[in-house]
């Protein structure tokens, strides 16, 4: 086979440029004649009644152009991800359900002046009983967060009740006999706290009204159409009448998934007839956006005298906030994801999402995963020294192979797990003979899946023989350079000659979004699609003045040639240029790929209401660590990051989403929490919360197990989520071969170590 041009080498984002030397402008970056500058009353209270809203000041103050509240919105219900739960409403009406939920918006000509309107207005309040545990909002007794739960309308299967907005499950198999026959049962109780997404862009939004009344958005967003779609729908406008328009957005990891400051921006541009731009504050964003959700994990694990994996039980509780939003998808990925890459033959997994009296949780980076990873690749260590088997060993021996089915019934369909579970291994093993004191080793597997979804693409063939691909799928992470070494490798032509015009919902063809390590895989498989038609295309309009079959043309070097005698050829740019000069146009082509989830068993399942796309892929990582034994600090010396990628599309590109994942990771496991007291976060700032620094990042290094048996393009599978999810439990294992002592929650905070050094010699 010949050798690849562009597919697996090295390539940089193809915006990196401008955002590196500042020349990239971001929506807080961009200026609209006549705009104004909006901002929101939030609740001071966790949960109350409202009984009366005085805009009279506000409305009063010179300068103040617009002002609006729930009377003038559409008296709705809406889920802000993808209506799993229509639970919320974009005024609170009636009560607050959480401290920072949006009351009223103004729009002024300056933001001290916005800021001023707000302290004017006046809102009268009846306090009511808030409850921020999830372990009592689930109790009989506890006070309902929305009385109405039962008349909701939400997504077929989904389960609700009381103050659980979503229960999810999957059993299989005789759970009693096979804990009775199990010769070791572990049962462990873990904990995993709110994480933020730590981008540094907050969400930021204009909205602008065009002279035919439509609203049009430039707002930094991973899903355009969804947010079209959401938007049209709580404004009671037709679809058309919305645009959204992508500029660069500086960073997401899953945060800006959601609707969450765009309707208001919408009306108060609809009510003052001038664009207006919102950008939050990083305090807002604690209050009003979704974060990680906090999890508490119940587990217990039945095996053999030789390690095999016999049963398996948990119960999952998500703290999925005041709304729903993304909670149904997370309890319902958990239940999947908590088995890992491992055949247990009998289980049941339960797991529920929770409403409480604090600021919703959303998607975050391996949305349901992290938690439950962290939790059962914990336990398999524990599992290990209590039957005196090498960790390494006990994986390998309950790996599911490939083509067995897993705990839905789906067959495995990857055999690639091993190999990584493998050279993990060989890294510790490696690492343990130069191994110094008080440090120590550990690793931890994770698994995700690839693709998902609907993609589209549409691509034209210009003049000038350069390629401009249209995609839905706005630029998060990089993929537009491994689109373009795609483009490029199937029609020969460079990089250079290929162009990615930033999403534009009036322009841009379909696609639910950039997330869910789906890009590549999706949108590369519709590019594909496209490109082929663009290839025959070319191939017919050649074939005549070559005097050749189309079937005997191939493209190289930027020209269509006879295969086997390359001098015989055409130059793309001439078939390009008679094609837009005499054949009426140019050659355009689309493509599109839709990515079912696999069938399963479905009398196995409970409340499943997002499913795991039919192709899975794997990471092992390895970390070492040094822990203090005065002082509990934990300092990670190294990562190591094994993956199973089928192919590797851009080298590079997968380099930085490995090594930026465990450092993800690494702040999930070591540093990073949300700390909230009566519902009201006290640490909503980047110098109080804290996420990884330079000073903090260990080298990592990325291994990748390519055997070209993805379905993705050329062979590739996902890569997104997999580096951040096994982390935490890697550094947890490695803490407790250094230290011998097990912290069960997060963050593996100098504290949290050192009274568990202090309580293990009976000092604390």
């Amino acid at each position: 086979m010949e050798a690849r041009k562009f597919v697996g080498k090295h390539f940089p984002w193809l915006d990196a440029l401008p955002k590196v030397t500042g020349e990239a402008r971001y929506v807080a970056d961009i200026d609209l004649s006549g705009m104004v500058y909006g901002k929101l009353l939030r609740s001071p209270l966790a949960h109350a009644r409202v009984l009366n809203v005085d805009l009279s000041g506000a409305r009063r103050v010179p300068g103040v152009k617009a002002v609006v509240a729930a009377e003038d919105a559409p008296d709705i219900k809406f889920g802000n991800s993808g209506n799993l739960v229509k639970d919320r409403k974009l005024f609170a009406r009636d009560k607050v359900r959480h401290l920072g939920e949006p009351i009223v918006a103004v729009a002024a000509i300056d933001e001290d002046i916005a800021a001023e309107a707000l302290s004017l207005i006046k809102v009268e309040y009846q306090p009511l009983p808030a409850i921020f545990e999830p372990e009592k909002a689930v109790r009989p007794e506890a006070p309902l967060i929305h009385e109405e739960i039962e008349k909701y309308e939400a997504v077929p299967n989904l389960i609700k009740y009381g103050n659980v907005c979503s229960f999810s499950a999957v059993h299989h198999g005789e759970l009693d006999p096979a804990f009775r026959e199990s010769y070791l049962v572990c049962k462990d109780d873990f904990r995993t706290p709110m994480i933020h997404q730590g981008y540094m862009e907050t969400l930021a939004c204009i909205a602008s009204v065009d002279q035919s009344g439509r609203v049009v958005l430039w707002t930094s967003t991973q899903c355009p159409f969804g947010m079209q779609a959401l938007l049209a729908q709580v404004l009671c406008i037709p679809l058309a009448r919305v645009r959204v328009i992508c500029p660069p957005i500086g960073g997401a990891f899953g945060g800006k998934n959601t609707m969450d400051i765009a309707p208001y921006a919408a009306l108060l541009a609809l009510k003052a007839r001038r664009p207006v731009r919102i950008v939050l504050g990083r305090d807002e964003e604690f209050l009003g956006t979704g974060a990680r959700h906090p999890a508490a994990i119940e587990l217990r694990t039945g095996v053999a005298r030789d390690g095999t994996f016999l049963a398996s039980e948990a119960c999952m509780v998500f703290d999925t906030g005041a709304y729903a939003d993304f909670g149904p998808a997370v309890s319902s990925q958990a239940v999947q994801q908590m088995f890992g890459p491992y055949n247990i033959p009998n289980l049941r997994f339960e797991a529920r999402a929770v409403y409480t009296n604090k600021p919703s949780g959303g998607c975050c980076r391996s949305h349901g995963s992290a938690q439950p990873t962290f939790a059962f690749e914990s336990q398999i260590d524990l599992i290990a020294q209590r039957l005196g088997i090498d960790p390494l060993e006990l994986r390998m021996k309950n790996l599911i192979k490939k083509g067995e089915p897993d705990s839905l019934g789906r067959p495995m369909n990857n055999d690639s797990q091993s190999q990584i579970v493998q050279r993990a291994g060989e890294w510790i093993k490696e690492k343990r003979k130069r191994l110094k004191p008080n440090r120590g080793l550990g690793m931890a597997l994770g698994m995700w899946h690839s693709g998902g979804r609907s993609s589209s693409t549409v691509v034209k063939l210009n003049e000038d023989a350069s390629l401009t691909v249209l995609t839905g799928a706005g630029e998060v992470t990089g993929t537009s350079a491994a689109l373009a070494q795609i483009a490029a490798e199937e029609l020969g032509v460079g990089i250079d000659s290929i162009h990615l015009p930033p999403v534009d919902t009036d322009l841009s063809p379909f696609d639910v979004g950039s997330s869910g390590s789906r890009i590549v895989y999706n949108v590369g498989n519709a590019l594909r699609q496209a490109l082929a038609s663009i290839k025959k295309k070319l191939f017919e309009l050649a074939s005549e003045r070559l005097e050749a079959n189309p079937a005997d043309l191939e493209v190289r070097n930027g020209a269509v040639c006879v295969k086997g005698s390359p001098e015989k050829s055409i130059s793309m740019q001439d078939l390009s240029r008679f094609s837009c000069r005499r054949k009426g146009g140019p050659i355009i082509a689309a493509g599109s790929h839709l990515e079912k989830p696999m069938p399963y068993d479905s009398s196995r399942t409970k409340g499943l209401v997002a499913m795991s796309a039919r192709n899975r892929a794997f990471v092992a990582q390895a970390a070492e660590v040094e822990v203090d034994l005065d002082t509990g600090q934990v300092q990670v010396i190294e990562i190591a990051s094994f993956h199973d990628i089928g192919v590797t599309i851009n080298p590079m590109g997968a380099e930085g989403q490995a090594e930026g994942g465990a450092l993800q990771g690494l702040g999930f496991a070591l540093m990073e929490e949300m700390v909230f007291q009566q519902g009201k976060p006290l640490n909503p700032k980047l110098k109080d919360y804290h996420i990884p620094k330079a000073v903090d990042a260990p080298p990592v290094t990325a291994f990748f197990i390519e055997d070209g048996a993805g379905p993705g393009p050329f062979g590739a599978k996902g890569l997104g989520e997999l580096p951040v999810i096994p982390t935490a439990a890697a550094i947890a294992n490695a803490i407790d071969d250094a230290a011998k002592i097990r912290v069960r929650e997060l963050p593996l905070c100098a504290e949290k170590v050192w009274k568990a050094q202090a309580k293990q010699r009976g000092s604390y």
